[in-house]
């Protein structure tokens, strides 16, 4: 036996007699007080170096307390001769999913005293959030359920981080804000509490993974048949993707408690608008999971386009570095305004270099159905023979219509019926209908004036041979239209 000494008295425990499976914040002991009293003991996963010698709040906030469904603290804090947090609680009988394991999956009924169970632990301590609601902590103590555990995730966090948190939490129960790093509130508890009665009916919680981080941030809830409509309109309210359009805990107890009071005798009419209202429920929960898939989707575009801008704007640097050192007298030329981008510029002569990027803010995905190019984010470089002549070309960054690479292409246009003053060709484009019935297969107004080329990942030392031998012809006045199109050099 191993004795400790906290804050309120010691302690002995046994380190080989576990009471069930080690959890994500800690293991339980099976001990005892110095006067024999059977009690169980938690050995926190936190050390005391890591945890900055923090006072155990739960010691303040629940020692000592007396509750109906919440498991009471005996003691907690440090043990300074093995440098390591427990806590001290009552031992429980079993929990629910020991209970589960045994039984298997709960009637209705039995659910809906569960769930009022542990909505009212959660209530005897609404300034606490539990944030690592699951069945492993809700145990069976002097016949009823109660919830055990309380504050000390909160704990972990304030010791660690809450990415070292979202790595202790049991994935099948944790709320989207959580998988976000996003602080826990009673919303969270409210998400969880969900997942447990999904566990309870159906034998497994909404979401079995393996990759739950998707499922909870963007899957709908599965249908939940075994449940009455009541129950499955609730649960679907309360595992809502965001916290703040989940029922509170007290909504909560209060639908339970309508719906064991109903449940018994409700009638056609009501048993037929319940089950609309149910139907409803789950069309929303999949309405939400949708507008999360595309609020993500658009997220993601926007840090893709911005990394894709800087690395733009990284090669735009490298080729003026370039020029600025093969010409002394090259000079910076007062950038253009060029729809929402950032424009660079340099003048030899009679010539101008001029480099956008970002030239028109974001770009939509699906603007090109034809050519099925996605294009994220758009620059434009151009050579100018000032007051005569201007070619320019588009850089995109595209998948240029092939699976999931995504690179900077070089791209120059032309109209071919209605020609194109000659003073502007070969052109840019942005992503488009026209841009893309001229990639695409078949004949358009416009059509290609070159080839697609690429301009990074080594490509680029071409790209800027090509346009500081054009920018060389602009500075002496040279430069003309090409005499046909399209180029394939």
């Amino acid at each position: 036996m191993a004795l400790i000494k906290l804050d309120h008295s010691q302690w002995t425990f046994d380190p080989q007699c576990p009471l069930g499976q080690p959890g994500g914040f800690g293991a339980v002991y099976a001990g005892a007080s110095l006067s024999g009293e059977h009690v169980a003991v938690k050995r926190l996963h936190v050390e005391a170096g890591a945890a900055a010698h923090r006072e155990l709040r739960i010691s303040s906030e629940l020692l000592g307390r007396k509750f109906q469904n919440v498991i009471a603290v005996l003691d907690s804090g440090l043990d300074t001769e093995s440098d390591g947090y427990f806590v001290v609680m009552p031992k429980a009988e079993f929990s629910l999913a020991q209970h589960q394991r045994l039984h298997g999956p709960m009637t209705e009924a039995d659910t809906l005293i569960v769930l009022q169970h542990v909505v009212s632990g959660l209530m005897e301590v609404p300034n606490i959030v539990h944030r690592d609601l699951k069945p492993g902590n809700v145990l069976w103590h002097e016949n009823a359920w109660k919830i055990a555990d309380f504050g000390i995730a909160r704990f972990v966090e304030e010791a660690t981080s809450l990415r070292t948190v979202k790595e202790f939490l049991t994935p099948q129960y944790a709320a989207p804000e959580q998988w976000r790093f996003e602080r826990a509130t009673n919303a969270t508890d409210v998400y969880a509490l969900a997942c447990i009665a999904y566990s309870l009916i159906t034998g497994q919680p909404p979401f079995p993974g393996p990759d739950f981080g998707q499922q909870h941030l963007y899957d709908e809830p599965p249908p939940i048949s075994a449940a009455s409509p009541r129950l499955r309109s609730l649960l679907l309210g309360m595992l809502k993707k965001e916290g703040m359009l989940r029922p509170s805990l007290t909504r909560v107890r209060a639908q339970l408690k309508t719906i064991l009071t109903m449940a018994p005798i409700m009638s056609p009419g009501l048993e037929s608008l319940a089950n609309v209202d149910a139907r409803i429920g789950q069309d929303m929960a999949a309405a939400e999971a949708k507008l999360a898939d595309e609020n993500t989707r658009l997220e993601r575009r926007r840090r893709i386009a911005k990394a894709a801008n800087i690395e733009l704007e990284r090669i735009a640097a490298e080729l003026f570095a370039l020029v600025t050192q093969a010409a002394n007298h090259v000079q910076p030329s007062r950038p253009a305004v060029k729809g929402m981008g950032h424009s660079y510029a340099l003048r030899l002569g009679q010539g101008v270099l001029r480099v956008t990027v970002g030239a028109v803010g974001e770009v939509d995905e699906g603007v090109m159905p034809i050519s099925r190019w996605d294009v994220i984010t758009v620059g434009e470089i151009s050579v100018e023979v000032i007051g005569t002549y201007q070619r320019s070309a588009s850089l995109w960054f595209t998948n240029a219509g092939i699976g999931d690479e995504y690179r900077w292409y070089e791209l120059s246009f032309m109209i071919i019926v209605g020609r194109a003053d000659g003073k502007h060709v070969p052109f840019a484009l942005t992503p488009g209908r026209d841009a893309d019935c001229a990639i695409g297969p078949g004949m358009h107004t416009h059509q290609l004036a070159t080839s697609i080329r690429p301009v990074d990942q080594g490509d680029q030392y071409i790209f800027f041979d090509r346009w500081t031998a054009l920018f060389a012809e602009a500075a002496e006045g040279k430069l003309r239209c090409p005499s046909r199109l399209p180029l394939n050099d």
